[in-house]
C-alpha cells in the first residue's frame, strides 16, 4: 500500500503548488491512507481528485474513468484504492 501515491495523486489533482495538506479537506496526508477509521475520507478524495482529473483530460477514456470512481467507491481496503489509482494513472499516462 503506498499513501505517497496517494498523498501525490491527490495534490496532483489540484496542481502543482499545492503541498502536503493543501487540498480544500486537507487529505492530501499519505499517514491517513493506511488508517481505517479514514477510508471513507480516502475514498472521497480519491474519487473527487478522479472528477478533476477527468474533467481536465481531454482524450482520455471517459466511460472508463467513470468506472474508475464507481470502484474506489466501493473499495473495501486500501491495495484495492491502491490498485485503482495506480490502473488510473497509466489510463491518464496513455491517452
Amino acid at each position: 500500500m503506498n499513501g505517497m501515491r496517494y498523498e501525490l495523486f491527490i495534490r496532483g489533482a489540484f496542481g502543482s503548488e499545492v503541498e502536503r495538506m493543501g487540498d480544500p479537506a486537507q487529505l492530501a496526508e499519505a499517514g491517513l491512507f493506511n488508517i481505517s477509521a479514514e477510508i471513507n475520507k480516502i475514498k472521497a478524495a480519491t474519487a473527487y481528485a478522479m472528477v478533476i482529473y477527468k474533467n481536465n483530460s481531454r482524450d482520455t477514456d471517459s466511460e472508463r474513468m467513470e468506472e474508475f470512481i464507481d470502484e474506489v467507491m466501493y473499495a473495501t481496503d486500501f491495495e484495492q484504492i491502491d490498485s485503482i489509482i495506480r490502473e488510473f494513472n497509466i489510463l491518464r499516462e496513455n491517452s
